[in-house]
């Protein structure tokens, strides 16, 4: 299982708003719920990865027993988050391609691979902000994206903090079921006017 690369941010301003794209990967990735007779520990992520070293907790690094997998963590918020008017995911993924339960074959339903969302505060996830922003298509065979936008007035914006970064998992609850990951990215877009003015206060 290869490790995520992160990419430094990128920023653009356009008719006095700003975007800016904290991370993008394309590295293909797969997590699964571990094997209970996998006895190997999961190595530490390099700093270039850009993750804290002091959130690689046990049980909260690349991997963990639940397979959840720390598939992105972005650059931190350099605004005040009144400033904030969206965040949005976009995740181009799979699941394991099969399922025993073909009715749902094709829909959203009893899917069970999926990513959520969270911040980090300090090296260290701020409790009550895991947010499930995109599930898989059931047994879809073909890598699918979605975008997810979530809006200003979300709790989870409203939750974050000048400093904060996000964190977008890739989730596989169950054995046998897989979450393939082509590429994701997490953009905040924010007011620049509202950003000077509160520098000028």
């Amino acid at each position: 299982m290869s490790a995520p690369q992160s990419q430094v941010a990128q920023t653009k301003v356009e008719n006095d708003r700003s975007l800016v794209v904290f991370s993008h990967l394309s590295t293909r990735h797969t997590t699964s719920p571990p094997s209970p007779d996998d006895k190997a520990p999961t190595p530490p992520l390099p700093s270039a990865y850009g993750i804290p070293s002091s959130a690689l907790e046990e049980g909260g690094g690349l991997v963990n027993s639940d397979g959840r997998v720390w598939y992105m963590v972005s650059a931190p918020l350099e605004t005040d988050v009144s400033a904030v008017k969206e965040i949005v995911v976009a995740t181009e993924s799979k699941d394991q391609g099969w399922s025993s339960f073909s009715e749902n074959h094709g829909t959203y339903d009893v899917t069970s691979s999926w990513f959520d969302l969270t911040l980090l505060r300090d090296g260290k996830e701020v409790p009550n902000t895991r947010l499930d922003v995109q599930h898989n298509v059931h047994a879809g065979k073909e890598f699918k994206l979605h975008t997810n936008t979530i809006p200003s007035t979300h709790p989870f914006v409203k939750e974050m903090q000048k400093g904060d970064c996000i964190t977008l998992w890739a989730r596989a609850l169950y054995p046998r079921w897989e979450n393939h990951v082509q590429r994701a990215s997490i953009a905040i877009s924010y007011d620049v006017l509202a950003e000077d003015s509160k520098d000028e206060e």
